[in-house]
């Protein structure tokens, strides 16, 4: 008899909780509405936003002169680093910028190089996502061996995953 009353008022709990917080949830989905009526997020994290921290077209040899899109920011060693997509002269390149602040970067230029050609990466190595195995340096970044024209020279199919090695988070 005791279990069958501990399971009642587990099952009592499990209700009351669930009950809660989907009446927390309804709360908050009113107090958060856009102005179209869309709901709002119920789990929202106050933001203030600084607007463009990274402007393309002044970057070191041109490297982003036509653009500078899809970041990837993580911290070492108590500076940030931002690696970037720059659209240069050559192409689309992994480019990086550091800061202490995260709002003002200082742009150090390309951090990948084009492949020779016929080489996966020949024509494009961008889009670069780092990670830190404890002992070295991991960029998984974008290549492929297709752009469109020039200028432009936007990577095309196939896209293909790479990989590069450092010891730094800087590079090379």
């Amino acid at each position: 008899m005791k279990r069958f009353t501990g399971v009642i008022v587990l099952q009592v709990l499990v209700v009351f909780w669930v009950g809660w917080f989907m009446v927390c949830e309804v709360a908050a989905a009113e107090v958060c509405k856009y102005s179209d009526g869309r709901p709002g997020a119920v789990l929202r994290m106050e933001a203030k936003d600084y607007g463009i921290v990274l402007r393309y077209g002044d970057g070191p040899k041109k490297c982003d002169i036509y653009g500078a899109r899809d970041v990837w920011v993580y911290e070492a060693g108590g500076r940030y680093y931002m690696h970037y997509d720059a659209a240069g002269e050559k192409g689309w390149l992994c480019s990086l910028a550091v800061s202490k602040d995260l709002v003002n970067w200082q742009k150090k230029g390309t951090i990948l190089d084009l492949g020779k050609p016929g080489e996966e990466d020949s024509k494009g190595a961008c889009y670069g996502v780092t990670y830190y195995d404890g002992k070295g340096w991991h960029m998984f970044y974008l290549g492929t061996p297709n752009t469109s024209k020039p200028p432009d020279r936007v990577p095309a199919f196939p896209y293909l995953t790479m990989k590069a090695k450092s010891n730094s988070p800087a590079g090379p």
